[in-house]
């Protein structure tokens, strides 16, 4: 087992370490307005796209400015687009021409998803394919209850400089790891890879997850993640070395999730020490949540936590 390059990591973390981390108001309120903004985002390829068994048809890539769906067979082939700095919403073909354009600042939830709707059914030239389910429990915001978008410049490019980096990163973590592509879920709305350690008849029955995540009960900040999952998990709990940053977190079973809240991260002043930690974090938790799934298998079953 090759350790995680912690240097490559740090290397990749330097962009995002010496930007704006520091989790203030506006811009957890920015970050939880593009997650609502993804569910409209969303209906193109739940409604449209090619089914995946992952689910991945509904999630998003980060490319240049924002977020990326997925392709949808048509004519023309096209996908949705999610520019995060200012919430506009685009289908866009191969040559990045966009077919269809919305500003989705000042408009209400309802309004944007009839015109995605709209849109996409013009775009793909038939009705959607099949059931979008919108995701369920979603974090609670103003515009869930019918306010407006309403985008704060300062705090939305924040924002998007903070997830353009943190891309960067889990893409070097997942180069490092023979991992999947970063994807971005719209339901818990996490950023992550996912690293299959040990396969059985072509499935996965050990993984590690890495990404960052949106505020939740784990960190009210948000914050980057490590995840270890096991089809059935170790008879015996591992043993978790103290991070020197960071925490592990109990979740019922002998496995843990190790979690670097963004409030902890900001508190660090200086590019090079925050680099430093991420990429103390991330090789450390990961190289510690490999160890923990070597152990022999014991009786229960364990779901993975993020999606």
């Amino acid at each position: 087992m090759t350790p995680i390059d912690r240097d490559r990591i740090a290397r990749a973390a330097s962009a995002l370490a010496g930007g704006p981390l520091d989790p203030t108001p506006a811009r957890l309120d920015a970050w939880r307005q593009l997650h609502y903004a993804a569910q409209v985002a969303s209906e193109v390829g739940k409604a449209w796209g090619a089914v995946q068994a992952d689910d991945s048809h509904s999630s998003f890539g980060w490319e240049g400015e924002g977020l990326v769906g997925a392709w949808i067979p048509a004519a023309r082939r096209f996908r949705a687009a999610l520019r995060a700095r200012d919430l506009e919403l685009s289908l866009v073909d191969e040559r990045g021409t966009a077919l269809a354009r919305r500003a989705l600042d000042g408009v209400k939830l309802d309004p944007a998803m009839a015109w995605v709707r709209d849109a996409a059914q013009r775009a793909a030239g038939e009705p959607p394919r099949q059931a979008a389910v919108p995701a369920p429990d979603l974090p609670p915001h103003a515009v869930a209850g019918g306010a407006p978008f309403s985008v704060d410049p300062s705090a939305f490019d924040a924002l998007a400089q903070m997830l353009a980096g943190a891309s960067a990163v889990l893409a070097d973590a997942a180069a490092q790891l023979g991992a999947g592509p970063v994807r971005v879920w719209p339901h818990h709305f996490d950023m992550a890879t996912l690293a299959a350690i040990e396969e059985r008849a072509g499935s996965a029955v050990k993984t590690i997850g890495v990404g960052l995540a949106p505020p939740d009960p784990t960190a009210a900040a948000g914050y980057w993640y490590v995840s270890p999952w096991a089809q059935r998990e170790p008879a015996a709990p591992p043993r978790w070395p103290a991070l020197a940053h960071g925490r592990w977190v109990e979740r019922g079973g002998a496995l843990r999730m190790a979690a670097l809240p963004l409030d902890e991260l900001a508190a660090l002043r200086g590019g090079s020490p925050r680099a430093d930690a991420i990429a103390g974090f991330l090789a450390g938790a990961i190289d510690a949540g490999r160890a923990g799934l070597d152990g022999p298998p014991g009786e229960s079953a364990y779901s993975p936590s993020m999606r």
